[in-house]
């Protein structure tokens, strides 16, 4: 950090996601995309997501700190 500094330091972090980016963006299947799926928004999907998490009782408390952090 002393040598590039706090900004140096921030775009290395970020570049140091690219490869990630892009091998999920290459496995992704072709043709997809968020609007396919279908009516429901995307909040109703993570509400959907958050209640089928709550539903398994050993995810519980994973949620709990998740959320309440």
């Amino acid at each position: 950090m002393a040598t590039i500094g706090a900004i140096g330091c921030f775009t290395l972090n970020a570049l140091s996601y690219l490869p990630f980016i892009g091998i999920a963006l290459w496995i992704l299947p072709r043709g997809m995309s968020a609007a396919d799926g279908g009516e429901k928004s995307g909040f109703v999907h993570t509400l959907a997501g958050i209640g089928g998490i709550a539903r398994q009782r050993h995810m519980r408390g994973a949620l709990a700190t998740v959320l309440l952090n």
